[in-house]
């Protein structure tokens, strides 16, 4: 008994995937129909290298703090790197001052 009803679920399986199901749309209509999933941009910003570790200046993450805090670490096409008082290198968080005088979070990449 358990034979015929193997058979029968798989000859089943078979007829339902010869039958196009599920219906594919042809290639070339597919090829330039919209995403379903968002795209993303890459950032504008450019990595930098500050000792040993290679950084990226978030864009849209923006921090404050009052400015004994803060101490030079070093220069990024000009902008001046900043890093916490207490943090020594290896840096565990830098900070990069941006033309518009926002203070923008750095994320080490890896």
């Amino acid at each position: 008994m358990k034979r015929v009803l193997g058979a029968v679920v798989l000859a089943a399986t078979i007829v339902t995937g010869c039958n196009g199901f599920p219906t594919p749309i042809p290639w070339r209509e597919a090829e330039h129909k919209p995403e379903h999933y968002p795209t993303y941009e890459s950032s504008p910003e450019v990595p930098f290298v500050l000792g040993q570790q290679r950084w990226l200046l978030l864009p849209g993450a923006v921090t404050s703090g009052p400015t004994w805090m803060f101490a030079n670490a070093g220069a990024m096409g000009g902008a001046p790197i900043m890093r916490l008082v207490w943090n020594q290198a290896p840096f565990d968080q830098l900070y990069g001052r941006a033309a518009d005088g926002l203070l923008h979070i750095a994320a080490e990449l890896r």
